[in-house]
């Protein structure tokens, strides 16, 4: 799969997601074979008044790979100078969000409500373009659209139009939010509307939904969100499903410990350890489901505060 200049061997993405797409985590979903990852959502108007928070989320993962950075905002003024300031620091591509459901992203008039202004949508991905002075691609992420109103085949081409280099399909309208059915048929539409390349975004969760998702809509790559909660070895068995291969076992109780201890590792790197002490106990939570001994891991979880209190809970694993 292509997207710009960039070649992805293994066409399987990990979404951007709020406090979990943070480099920690992109790292561990490389190292399992992620072909792509992006930067959690990243908000236009806190790059342009210069927020440190929101400045922060723009990092790289692995040395070696491509930054990939999604942003969120409705004016193209601001888009322009926010695609300029993420192409300055390093990245290779950059994805306007169309799709976020959340009510105070969509009361700003960003995410998933463009799908309603599609003339604002392609002046964005224009002003973005102007900003990266088409250095990296622009891409964008999309829903089917609202409920009673499914336009993401008119939107889509308005978008390649306006010249995004790939285009993601969140296979649910708003209302739907990241549950109940997808809508493969919508994304298969939008493939046929288009001749850059679709990524197919919705369920994707193991080998038989990555090759359902590509047979019946035809699209050149998936995308997995919540699947790869607690779960970068998802990325194992879609990387082995692309290639045709059988897919490697499930991690055992130690695998899944070695890893946690990664992932608190990695956080260190970016945060004081109060920070990553707090803001890893979600993942960990993910990582113990299943396990002997999670209900009382669970319950030291709500009260360490440094990197020794976080390591003697998963030695009580």
């Amino acid at each position: 799969m292509k997207i710009g200049g960039h070649e992805l061997d293994v066409p399987v993405m990990l979404a951007p997601l709020a406090s979990i797409s943070t480099p920690a985590f992109r790292v561990l979903c490389e190292e399992q074979g992620c072909g792509l990852t992006w930067t959690e959502m990243v908000s236009v108007p806190g790059l342009v008044r210069g927020s440190s928070k929101i400045m922060r989320l723009v990092r790289p993962s692995s040395p070696g790979r491509p930054l990939a950075v999604q942003l969120v905002g409705a004016r193209p003024e601001e888009m322009e100078a926010a695609a300029a300031w993420v192409a300055e620091q390093g990245a290779a591509l950059v994805d306007i969000n169309m799709g976020c459901p959340v009510k105070k992203v969509v009361k700003t008039g960003a995410g998933v409500a463009l799908m309603r202004s599609p003339a604002l949508a392609a002046d964005l991905v224009r002003a973005a373009r102007r900003g990266v002075d088409d250095r990296l691609a622009v891409t964008a992420k999309i829903r089917t659209g609202f409920r009673g109103q499914v336009n993401a085949p008119a939107l889509a081409r308005r978008l390649e139009d306006a010249g995004v280099a790939a285009i993601t399909v969140h296979g649910r309208v708003r209302e739907q939010v990241f549950g109940g059915p997808v809508d493969h048929a919508t994304i298969a539409a939008v493939v046929e509307a288009v001749s850059v390349a679709v990524v197919g975004n919705g369920d994707v969760r193991d080998g038989p939904s990555y090759h359902h998702m590509r047979r019946v809509t035809g699209c050149a790559g998936v995308m997995v969100g919540r699947a790869a909660l607690g779960n970068p070895w998802v990325f194992a068995e879609l990387a082995a499903a692309a290639k045709g291969v059988p897919p490697p076992p499930p991690p055992d109780a130690g695998e899944r410990k070695a890893v946690m201890r990664r992932h608190l590792a990695l956080y260190l790197r970016d945060y004081p350890e109060g920070v990553a002490a707090r803001e890893i106990r979600k993942h960990l939570i993910w990582y113990s489901k299943g396990m002997r001994n999670a209900v009382e891991f669970r319950r030291r979880l709500q009260t360490v505060a440094t990197a020794q209190e976080v390591e003697a809970a998963i030695d009580g694993l």
